[in-house]
């Protein structure tokens, strides 16, 4: 004998979106570049505690804040979209999407975040055309070590590792593998820039602390 829900599937999307009280954007990439696809009701729930701004010395570049956000079923928000609210941007990396009888878009998203002061860097790109380096503008950024230990090759050189990105909500960084940065009085080379990221462009440096090459 089947069970019959005396709530009417309408009547709890309109208790389920009633209690909404934040206000979001939500943005979506066709190929083309980011364009807002509606404005929304939402709320957002943080399901872990969020995150105090802790010791610079414990930052790094993987430091990310959760939180779940409620939408209308109205609003066609899948993975990957970007949700602006509360002054913050995440990005959804999950939700009950496929869900058939959800009362409402459940989605999992999360931003990056990091305690690291931010300093500014200028660098220095090998411009192949005029054989020469080229100083690029200005540029603020996060600086984070890696807390493994150096490298040390041959005995003497000694290398120590770290990435650079940008603040949240900031500019997207002009970088490339190869380029170069005066850092703390050292000479720092980015070694890797990772694939066109969904929030921002990191990239891991190294820098000579040790004698030799």
């Amino acid at each position: 004998m089947s069970t019959v829900n005396p709530f009417p599937f309408r009547m709890m999307q309109a208790f389920a979106t009633g209690q909404f009280t934040d206000h979001a954007e939500i943005w979506g990439n066709d190929g083309y570049g980011w364009k807002l696809v509606g404005l929304s009701r939402c709320q957002i729930h943080h399901r872990l505690t969020p995150a105090v701004p802790a010791d610079p010395m414990d930052s790094t570049a993987a430091n990310v804040e959760y939180v779940e956000g409620h939408f209308p079923l109205a609003i066609p928000i899948r993975i990957g979209m970007r949700v602006k609210a509360r002054g913050n941007q995440w990005t959804v990396g999950g939700g009950n999407f496929s869900e058939s009888y959800r009362t409402f878009n459940r989605a999992m998203m999360a931003r990056p975040i990091a305690a690291s002061p931010l300093t500014w860097i200028t660098l220095l790109r090998w411009n192949r055309t005029l054989e020469d380096w080229q100083e690029l503008p200005p540029q603020l950024v996060h600086v984070a070590w890696s807390r493994n230990q150096p490298d040390r090759l041959g005995g003497i050189s000694i290398r120590q590792f770290g990435w650079i990105f940008p603040p949240e909500n900031g500019a997207d960084l002009d970088i490339m593998q190869g380029d170069s940065f005066n850092l703390q009085g050292l000479n720092a080379v980015v070694q890797w820039v990772p694939p066109e990221p969904t929030d921002r462009r990191e990239a891991i440096f190294q820098v000579n602390i040790g004698e030799g090459t």
